[in-house]
């Protein structure tokens, strides 16, 4: 309940009352530490600013693996870009949004131990807002999915490599 978010129930960085007071997020939190002994990747999507971020949020913490995951957020970007040339900026969510609270990420790297754990702000920078225009959803999915594919291919060569 720091910066980035709201008490604001109508708010769209609406934190709830406590942790996990959403039904939404305790399902979630729920089934995901059912999963934490496996959980190896984490991806958040959310819209928008055109951004491929990792922990931390919330101050200048670094992860364990930071270079890891910078390493494998610039392929993923790299790859997002070929498609139709959109420009992702990359870094942690803290350097690039400055303080937030309450992200998902940050809780699954943090207490759940997940070694790659991704949010993308997808498309666009801000013109459009929650709203993007139709004609840009097909594009945008068709992207990430590349984004996706290729983030999915680095984890399993560095999964492969100590670490």
């Amino acid at each position: 309940m720091d910066s980035g978010s709201s008490d604001n129930p109508c708010s769209p960085h609406y934190r709830g009352s406590s942790p996990f007071s959403e039904p939404e997020t305790r399902s979630l939190s729920d089934f995901l530490r059912g999963l934490k002994e496996r959980l190896l990747v984490y991806v958040s999507l959310h819209t928008y600013k055109q951004a491929l971020t990792w922990p931390y949020g919330l101050s200048y913490e670094r992860a364990d693996n930071n270079q890891e995951l910078m390493e494998v957020a610039g392929i993923s970007a790299e790859a997002l870009s070929r498609r139709y040339g959109t420009k992702y900026q990359t870094g942690t969510i803290f350097d690039i949004f400055g303080g937030v609270s309450g992200s998902s990420v940050d809780w699954v790297k943090k207490w759940l131990g997940a070694r790659f754990v991704f949010e993308y702000n997808l498309r666009d920078t801000g013109g459009f807002g929650l709203l993007l225009p139709p004609a840009q959803v097909q594009p945008t999915a068709e992207e990430t999915a590349d984004s996706l594919v290729a983030m999915m291919r680095e984890v399993l060569a560095c999964t492969a490599a100590p670490h």
